[in-house]
This record gives structure tokens, sequence and C-alpha cells, in this order.
């Protein structure tokens, strides 16, 4: 009697403790404790990037922001097409197990969903469960870092003179440039003209452009890009960390800070 007892009790345990493991799968709980999640216990804030499929191109560069304020960037270029990268921003909120977050966009009808792993995020579909099939491995971003090079990135200006650069609308090229490192030329966009010129780097992170040139369209929407362009006359120096690009003048004073976007 004794042991039928004890099998019992067992058996009741084992189905408790099953009931529970499925209840949390359900949630999209990858942890038995709900103290252990992704939200509290992964360092998920950061830049994730990957190529995701595409029905009628070649692949999606896609790059995703997460920000500790609950805020995200996504921007995507689609392969072998033109030149342009769609950008999007907005706030996102995690799901209540603490694993999957949501893209809240007012302008997109479909809530875009990530499960957040360890340095990772993958893509789900529209009923925020994992996409099945052959494919499914390229729905995964991995969470990366630039280093301390500044060559061959597409750096945008976001901060000039202690402000804010707001996202461009109406389709409008952003700032930026890039450096070749093969060529030590200089190309980019101040908002509306082209620019072209020349660069040096020196040691103690010093830098150097000439001959910078700009193309002479009018566009009086963008009223920041002559102070951009001033830039390339007055710095002297540079700092990189992660994806932040700051050029400064000899006396340390910043001029304007540039992020680092994958998708160029």
């Amino acid at each position: 009697m004794k042991i039928k007892f004890i099998i019992l009790c067992l058996l009741s345990l084992f189905l408790s403790c099953n009931n529970q493991e499925k209840a949390q799968k359900e949630n999209g709980v990858e942890n038995k404790s709900p103290a252990h999640n992704s939200r509290n216990s992964v360092d998920w804030n950061g830049t994730y990037r990957g190529i995701v499929p595409c029905a009628d191109c070649e692949g999606i560069k896609t790059e995703v922001v997460l920000h500790r304020d609950g805020t995200y960037e996504i921007n995507q270029k689609y392969i072998g097409e033109q030149d342009s990268i769609f950008n999007e921003t907005g706030k996102f909120e995690w799901n209540e197990a603490g694993s999957k977050i949501t893209l809240l966009n007012e302008e997109d009808a479909k809530k875009r969903q990530f499960q957040v792993g360890e340095n990772k995020l993958i893509m789900l579909d529209a009923d925020g469960e994992q996409i099945k099939s052959e494919l499914s491995k390229y729905y995964v971003l991995e969470k990366s870092s630039f280093d301390q090079e500044i060559t061959e990135k597409y750096w945008k200006l976001i901060e000039l003179d202690g402000k804010k650069i707001p996202t461009p609308e109406n389709g409008r090229t952003e700032p930026h440039f890039i450096l070749k490192a093969n060529e030590d030329r200089v190309s980019g966009n101040g908002g509306c003209n082209v620019l072209m010129g020349n660069y040096k780097l020196e040691d103690n992170n010093k830098i150097k452009f000439s001959q910078m040139a700009t193309t002479m369209m009018a566009c009086q929407e963008v009223e920041y890009e002559h102070e951009f362009l001033r830039v390339f006359e007055e710095a002297e120096l540079y700092n990189v960390k992660k994806d932040t690009l700051v050029l400064k003048t000899t006396d340390m004073a910043p001029l304007a800070t540039f992020t680092a976007v994958y998708l160029y």
C-alpha cells in the first residue's frame, strides 16, 4: 500500500511539472523560473544584423537596434535593387513572459515580433511563432558591434554642433559619408548634395580632409547642410567607440557625431 502511495505521489508530481512546462512553452517562456527570462537576464540592448529572405530579390539586409528606453530603429536594404535604405523607428513592448518583443508602429498594421535570445533576435511569423521552413536559419539576426576601424563604413550623421539630426522625410537622402580604404577617398551626401574629396589618417586618431567638393543643388529644406560640410574643413581628430564616431577639433571640441549603418 505504501509503495502504491509513493508511486501515485511521484506520478502526480511528474504530471504537475509537465503541465507547468507545457504552459510556459505556450506562453513563449524558455526558462522554468519566471524570474529568469530574456528581458532581465540577457544583455539585449544593442544592434542586430543579418540578411533575411526576400520573395522577389536576393535578400534584405536588415539591421535592428534596440535601446534601453524601449525604442527601436530598423534599417533595411533590398540587395540588387536601388540604393535606398528604408528606415523605421518606434517603440517596442515585451510579452508577459519576457521572451518576445513586438515593434509598435502606427503605420504598420502587421506588428512585427521577435524572439529575444542570447546575442540574437529571431524573426517570428504573424502569429508570433518561429518560422518553420528550410530558410528558418536566415530569420536569425546576430548581435554585433563594429571595431575601431572607421574606413569602409557608412557613417550617418546623428548630431551636429550638439543638436540632434532628425531622420529625413519624404525619401530624402540622409547626411552621411564613407571613407574608401584603398583610394583614400571620401564619398557621401550632405542631405541634399553629393559630396566627395580626399582624406588622410595619421597616428593618435588624427584625420585630415582635403579637396572636398559638392554638387550645387539648392535644397532649402536641409538647413543644416552648410554646417555639416564645414565639419570636414575643421575636423582634425576622431574618436570611435563601437558604432559611434565623433569628429573633433584639436581642442577636443566635438563637431559632429555619427552612427555606423551596416546596410550600405
